[in-house]
């Protein structure tokens, strides 16, 4: 059995919202392909080729697809092998401005379950790789876009269970906790520039 690590850049997807009968199931993906800050409208980088390189082997209008800009929805359906699967919408995301700092694409597919894992399954064939736990924000901690105090609020804000629990998650997501630790340790620095200025 082939063991991955968290550490790599290879294109993973996820499903995203709980697998059950809904109207609607999201399926999350990122990685490979251009991390080096640029909106590159579908040239693969570091990494190999990129999610939406992979997608699109799968997604009915790849062109558009590939040359779709960031923070974009478009329309169509994932295939596989010309045999329509599920309609689905899917929101673009180039790097650096996604949640992971990586190439992706969330998929809005119906929440069925034999629509959901006919879905993943086409994605794993077209050359995904089924995320860790919590995978995509490990990536997004290490590609710089969430600190360590806000990537633990993720978690604590997706198993909170009241209201207050949820407050203190978003208060962490938002940067207070990173902000009070900024405070304290500049304080700490004054404190040290001050002593060695007296010692000398």
């Amino acid at each position: 059995m082939e063991k991955f690590s968290y550490g790599n850049k290879e294109p993973i997807a996820a499903l995203a919202t709980p697998l059950g009968e809904s109207a609607l199931a999201l399926v999350r993906t990122s990685g490979g392909g251009n991390l080096s800050g640029k909106d590159s409208g579908g040239e693969s980088g570091e990494g190999g080729q990129s999610a939406l390189e992979l997608l699109a082997r799968v997604f009915s209008r790849p062109l558009k697809l590939l040359s779709c800009p960031g923070n974009r929805v478009i329309h169509g359906w994932i295939v596989d092998q010309d045999v329509k699967i599920d309609e689905v919408m899917v929101s673009v995301y180039r790097a650096p401005k996604s949640y992971t700092g990586e190439d992706g694409a969330d998929i809005s597919c119906h929440g069925g379950i034999a629509a959901v894992k006919a879905v993943m399954s086409a994605l794993k064939k077209a050359g995904f790789r089924e995320a860790l736990p919590g995978e995509f924000s490990f990536r997004a901690f290490m590609n710089g876009k969430l600190d360590l105090t806000r990537s633990e609020s993720v978690m604590e804000l997706v198993s909170a269970k009241s209201n207050k629990a949820r407050e203190q998650a978003v208060r962490r997501l938002t940067g207070a906790l990173e902000n009070e630790i900024k405070a304290i340790k500049a304080a700490i620095v004054e404190v040290l520039a001050g002593a060695e200025i007296y010692l000398d």
